[in-house]
């Protein structure tokens, strides 16, 4: 065999593969009413007055953020916990219409700021949502 048939089979067999460079990633894939719908991804940052300094988190007392899920009809999705120092975090969800609003908390779980209350948030199938919140040096209690 001469190097360009090697080269060609080569190329047919590598075929079927390929990589997904969309840059995310994909979730999890269900069945809903004869249509295939994929989870969805929020993606919440967050800042101190500003700044993603960790010493921030200490300095307010603050040990974790709760970000609260609810449906566009009321009912609870869930509270998600993550860690203050992160100043980011990931949640996996269908797709629908969400009310999002997030509060730092203490390490019993008391809340250090008021409440930041987001726009509504519409995800489609395989959608990938970033927001951003701040909690001003204003909103610790």
């Amino acid at each position: 065999m001469t190097k360009t048939t090697l080269a060609l089979v080569w190329l047919v067999g590598m075929s079927g593969c390929f990589v997904d460079l969309d840059g995310h990633r994909r979730g999890d894939r269900y069945y809903d009413d004869d249509n295939y719908y994929y989870t969805s991804f929020l993606h919440v940052y967050w800042t101190i007055d500003g700044a993603t300094d960790p010493g921030e988190c200490r300095a307010s007392g603050a040990t974790d953020i709760s970000v609260l899920i609810e449906t566009s009809s009321g009912d609870r999705v869930g509270e998600f916990l993550a860690d203050c120092r992160d100043f980011e975090t990931e949640i996996e969800l269908d797709p629908g219409r969400y009310y999002v609003n997030a509060v730092l908390l203490d390490g019993r779980g008391d809340e250090r700021t008021t409440s930041v209350d987001l726009d509504p948030i519409s995800l489609g199938s395989d959608d990938y949502r970033s927001v951003e919140i701040d909690f001003p040096a204003d909103a610790f209690l």
